[in-house]
């Protein structure tokens, strides 16, 4: 397949292929979320179907069905003329996105004594890709690393199906960030607030990282809101 067969084949030329026949449309649904998890699907980027099927060795059908998965999650729409695409966020979706992301995040910290070590490791290892990034100016794995650093957050949780649903709402908030001109300016001033609630979450100081939390949503979810509109 070449990259012209989908958009401007970002995306499906990154899947690491074959998957097997028995894959189904959640599998193939599973594989398109984490290229837009990756910032390898972009916002308005056709996803045609026979390059899909193609691509994951599955029918039209089973491609046109992963199709519809991904749209009951936002993640992409029918345009007239044009098919489905990616989804292209609104201001509407930034706000809804971070109320889930407030409804979440905040209470995997709350009222706890402490984090599992093994999931401060984690946490620690997101924070680490992310200065790496901004040092190497690679604002994709800065972006990527974000996001692996709020996921492990939910994670504390300890729900698969909230894992789940997080997942999608990354997804989204990947689609925001793709939509920022300046990249740097967006991402950058986040990375050293991660290691901020990293810090406090060692200290054991939890309510402090709580806080330091809810401060740096607010303010993320206003600093993408303009890069939205």
């Amino acid at each position: 397949m070449t990259p012209e067969a989908i958009g401007s084949g970002r995306g499906l030329a990154a899947v690491q292929l074959p998957l097997d026949r028995s894959t189904t449309a959640e599998r193939v649904g599973d594989g398109l979320r984490d290229l837009i998890l990756r910032g390898e699907l972009l916002p308005g980027e056709p996803l045609r179907e026979a390059a899909v099927a193609t691509a994951f060795g599955v029918s039209r059908n089973t491609a046109r069905e992963a199709f519809r998965l991904l749209a009951r999650e936002r993640l992409t729409a029918h345009e007239m003329h044009r098919g489905v695409v990616v989804k292209v966020l609104s201001a509407a979706d930034v706000a809804d996105i971070f109320a889930t992301r407030r409804a979440l995040e905040l209470p995997a910290l709350a009222g706890r004594d402490a984090v599992p070590a093994a999931t401060a490791a984690g946490l620690a290892a997101a924070v680490d890709e992310g200065e790496a990034g901004v040092r190497a100016r690679d604002w994709g794995g800065v972006a990527t690393a974000n996001l692996r650093f709020h996921g492990r957050l939910v994670e504390l949780l300890g729900s698969r199906r909230i894992d789940e649903l997080f997942r999608v709402t990354l997804a989204e908030l990947r689609l925001g960030f793709a939509l920022a001109g300046d990249q740097a300016a967006l991402l950058a001033p986040f990375v050293p607030r991660n290691r901020a609630i990293l810090e406090r979450i060692a200290a054991a100081e939890l309510d402090a990282a709580v806080a330091a939390l809810g401060a740096y949503l607010d303010d993320s979810e206003a600093a993408l809101s303009a890069a939205v509109a």
